[in-house]
């Protein structure tokens, strides 16, 4: 059975008209090519509002420049829609955490929906603007902090877009365990390399809680594990931790190939240091190594299939 993560995603992403002008700013790469591997559970806070469509727009605002709190209301009729808009988003979080969703796309910049940079005004001085994060966005930030997401723009960024897409699909595999330590022991070991990848020493913390040496619970362990390891898939991997991570899998092959072979190999490794390879040539030939070579262990390893390989996402990672 093929894994297929639930994405919540802002509906004016999938070309839903449904924006504040009757719209909507469709996401192509999502809207076409990510839409083949997973299944998406649109939301819109604005419209759940029953704000309508078409609508005056909304925005965010403090009372003043000392003020912490961001507020929401409506652009020319200036009425504070922050408490509606609070308990509309407390059930949009309970709706999309029973679909047991593996990552969330948001809208950028968007004063309920963007992650953060979002225009905000004060009323003491609109002449005073800050940035901050759109309000529901905040709200499900804070609710479900180990979930994965990004928004519209940097879903553009080729390397935060091939993370994002490995940690939906790891977050779904996690959600799938049947709750044993032996399973999860069984999924460290699968995500050994991988996680190299993000950071060496994450890898070991998170092979100490693995391992349960205290005897603790299953389910504190799950949980500890569980933010730790999400935790170190935000950590972009670096061309360094991904070549530590392949001379780790070379090594399970330096009793099979000869010297030549080895040489080549190496090379391979070495015009990926200097940026003259990419690092999915290194990935393919370590892979193709594994297979012929029959290494059962590194067969099961997800450094060579975090997420199906037809997303063609490592193409264009350097």
């Amino acid at each position: 059975m093929s894994l297929r993560p639930k994405i919540a995603i802002s509906s004016c992403l999938l070309g839903e008209n449904i924006r504040y002008n009757g719209g909507h700013c469709r996401e192509d790469w999502v809207f076409s090519e990510l839409s083949k591997f997973v299944d998406f559970v649109p939301v819109c806070p604005e419209f759940e509002m029953g704000l309508g469509v078409p609508r005056e727009e909304v925005h965010l605002f403090k009372v003043d420049k000392d003020s912490n709190e961001v507020r929401l209301r409506s652009k020319f009729s200036k009425k504070d829609l922050t408490e509606e808009a609070n308990e509309v988003y407390q059930k949009i979080q309970e709706r999309i955490s029973h679909e047991k969703i593996n990552g969330h796309i948001f809208t950028r910049k968007s004063p309920t929906c963007g992650t953060d940079n979002v225009k905000t005004i004060t009323l003491s001085d609109e002449n005073y603007v800050t940035k901050s994060t759109g309000l529901y966005a905040q709200y499900i930030m804070e609710a479900m902090p180990t979930l994965p997401y990004i928004d519209s723009g940097r879903i553009k960024n080729l390397e935060l877009r091939e993370n994002f897409v490995k940690k939906i699909f790891s977050h779904l595999r996690f959600q799938e365990l049947d709750g044993s330590i032996r399973e999860l022991q069984l999924f460290h070991q699968m995500y050994k390399y991988s996680i190299m990848e993000h950071n060496q020493n994450n890898l070991r913390l998170l092979g100490a809680i693995a391992a349960n040496h205290d005897k603790l619970e299953a389910k504190e362990v799950y949980v500890k594990y569980f933010n730790l390891f999400m935790e170190t898939l935000d950590i972009l991997p670096t061309r360094k931790n991904r070549l530590n991570a392949c001379f780790h899998v070379f090594g399970y092959f330096k009793k099979d190939l000869t010297s030549h072979e080895k040489d080549i190999l190496i090379k391979m490794m070495e015009d990926y240091k200097n940026g003259i390879s990419n690092y999915l040539t290194v990935n393919s030939f370590l892979n193709i190594l594994t297979n012929t070579h029959k290494k059962t262990y590194l067969q099961d390893q997800y450094i060579f299939g975090p997420y199906p390989k037809d997303l063609k996402l490592l193409k264009n990672i350097a």
